[in-house]
């Protein structure tokens, strides 16, 4: 990212990319932002509402949003066994914790699209998935995105070719790429799996 847009940071809304995703062990999944935790507790700050304390041995997971998920009680998890495959009605988890923010921006816009396009289904966490789809934002040189589709045990499925995400702004530069590997890659690869199907 140019230094340019580095100095703009202090200045980006914070509330995006303050937001972490909690599970709580009754399926309740929603967003938060998290403000401090002790030994038995986390006190949490929800979206349109005040601070409130949820006991660790009620959250299932946090996935925060730079350091990536961490377990406290998988019992509110529906784990599967994790097929690997990419085909119509498969689950897919898309991480969306990264140090950068504009990274953060991308994962959380290419989660979105794929939930509101549902020919996968997007899951909650990586136990819960039968592959993983990571969206990548590279800043070395040009600035530009791509994904990888992954199996649960780290081996690669699939990866796209990249895509420009040159933006003043590094938010509207992960999202604007997110949208564009979705409409260029995403969709052709779905249309590939449909069509081995069929044969």
């Amino acid at each position: 990212m140019k230094r340019t847009a580095l100095i703009l940071l202090a200045f980006l809304p914070t509330i995006l990319s303050a937001q972490s995703f909690i599970k709580q062990t009754d399926g309740k999944y929603f967003e938060g932002e998290i403000k401090s935790q002790n030994d038995s507790a986390v006190v949490i700050k929800g979206k349109d509402m005040g601070d409130f304390s949820i006991n660790k041995r009620d959250i299932a997971f946090i996935e925060f949003q730079e350091s990536g998920l961490l377990y406290f009680n998988k019992s509110g998890i529906k784990e599967i066994k994790g097929s690997g495959e990419t085909v119509r009605g498969s689950s897919a988890f898309v991480p969306i914790s990264s140090d950068n923010i504009a990274e953060r921006y991308g994962k959380r816009k290419m989660k979105e699209l794929l939930k509101k396009e549902g020919f996968w289904k997007v899951a909650d966490c990586d136990l819960e998935a039968d592959f993983i789809i990571n969206y990548v934002f590279d800043d070395k040189g040009r600035d530009h995105a791509y994904f990888e589709i992954k199996a649960r045990d780290g081996s690669l499925i699939f990866r796209s070719s990249s895509v420009g995400a040159r933006d003043f702004v590094p938010g509207d530069a992960g999202e604007e790429s997110a949208q564009k590997l979705y409409k260029k890659y995403i969709v052709k690869y779905q249309k590939k799996t449909e069509e081995i199907r069929m044969k």
